[in-house]
């Protein structure tokens, strides 16, 4: 659970694919680039409590090419454009999937 008005999952996948839910609720980001490292990014939250789930759908469990890799997650705290935003950075030991 976080609290804020935006998360970014940063990491790289690799033939896998991954499905999103945020508070229970199946979504898909505002956006996401594989290429920059960004799995998902979730923007204009209300600032809240919040839940993100990101399951993981290996094409081949067999194979050492597919991944999905989690590198960290950025939470954006704070809802009024003029206050300076409280970024918290959630770094874990790297692990694939």
């Amino acid at each position: 659970m976080m609290a804020g008005t935006g998360i970014q999952l940063f990491g790289n996948a690799s033939q896998a694919s991954y499905n999103l839910t945020l508070d229970g609720i199946p979504t898909q980001a505002n956006s996401s680039s594989l290429a920059d490292g960004i799995l998902a990014d979730f923007h204009d939250l209300s600032d809240a409590n919040h839940t993100v789930t990101l399951t993981v759908h290996a094409i081949s469990a067999y194979s050492p090419d597919t991944f999905v890799d989690f590198d960290k997650a950025i939470i954006t705290l704070g809802s009024d454009p003029d206050d300076n935003k409280c970024v918290v950075i959630i770094m874990l030991p790297q692990k694939s999937c």
